[in-house]
């Protein structure tokens, strides 16, 4: 199941007493502080969720077979999620 951020502001408004457009705005404005906290190079943490971090993905070289030129990939920072204890899900040992 995808979950969109209307459905998700969708969610938020029903339970709270907000409307839809503040939800969808509160969504917004919580995703932008974690992509500044991320391009600053920072770790984010969310409690009983999991912390976002980032990690460096070394470049790679490559050769094409037809021309047997070699070429290389530029390295670049992506984010990496370890999910807390809470919300793993651990197979039945049966």
């Amino acid at each position: 199941m995808n979950l969109s951020r209307e459905d998700l502001a969708k969610r938020i408004s029903s339970k709270v007493t907000l409307r839809q457009k503040d939800a969808v705005l509160v969504i917004d404005t919580l995703l932008s502080e974690i992509i500044k906290q991320f391009q600053a190079g920072n770790t984010i943490e969310l409690r009983e969720f999991g912390t976002l971090y980032p990690f460096f993905k070394k470049g790679r070289t490559y050769v094409v077979p037809r021309t047997k030129e070699e070429h290389s990939t530029p390295g670049y920072i992506t984010l990496k999620f370890k999910p807390s204890k809470k919300i793993r899900i651990y197979p039945k040992l049966d």
